[in-house]
């Protein structure tokens, strides 16, 4: 049986994958209501933490920036030329959801030893549902998403061992496993999303030699 042929994006293509990213506004909502979320539990159950705080400032910053930087694609696919455009972006996007995924980390390492359980607990189900979140819309742009996994989970598996001493023998390689699902499914939902792209691309080439033809066989009548 022969293999399925492969789908090929073009530079067009790609481009409306990063395009597709500014029309999301999860992840700044998400900065600015989740990290509130977390001071607010965090002082009922253990007290008011300025670190926590401090923190949370960052992430509404970070929500900021990272509305600005999409303001920014949007203008640069304006005024730069495309390949020139795409492999700018293609890294620019790549660092931010590192940084993005990094930041959610930072309570984990600033946070006082022993760490109460409930902090814990409160953290890594937050970091497993953004996760989850994140691999359907950042999916659209795959690279973007690894960058993303690999700044959230090295540091959240790292902080395991301080977090549960007890426990993290188990947890990290459940926690790897948890990474691979979330890859997989993020994999294919990328490829679903440049299927469509790459079938709009032929649909659209299909109907200008169409219009072409009937312009010239018109034209051959006249």
């Amino acid at each position: 049986m022969s293999a399925a042929p492969a789908h090929v994006l073009s530079t067009a293509g790609e481009i409306k994958l990063l395009r597709v990213l500014t029309t999301l506004r999860t992840a700044e909502t998400s900065l600015l209501v989740l990290p509130a979320l977390v001071v607010w539990l965090c002082s009922y159950l253990a007290g008011f933490a300025w670190e926590l705080a401090a923190w949370a400032l960052v992430m509404a910053a970070f929500a900021g920036f990272m509305a600005w930087s999409r303001h920014r694609l949007l203008k640069d696919e304006l005024a730069m030329p495309a390949p020139e455009m795409l492999a700018r972006w293609r890294v620019i996007v790549t660092v931010n959801a590192t940084l993005y995924g990094a930041l959610w980390t930072v309570p984990l390492m600033m946070v006082d030893r022993p760490v109460p359980p409930a902090f814990g607990i409160l953290m890594y189900v937050m970091l497993c549902g953004i996760t989850a979140g994140t691999a359907v819309y950042v999916s659209v742009v795959i690279h973007a998403f690894i960058g993303f996994l690999c700044g959230m989970w090295l540091p959240a598996m790292i902080a395991l061992h301080w977090v549960f001493p007890d426990l993290w023998p188990m947890l990290v390689p459940s926690s790897l496993l948890f990474c691979y699902v979330n890859l997989k499914h993020a994999r294919t939902l990328h490829g679903f999303m440049v299927r469509h792209v790459v079938l709009e691309e032929d649909s659209a080439e299909l109907a200008r030699r169409f219009e072409k033809a009937r312009d010239d066989a018109e034209e051959a009548l006249s």
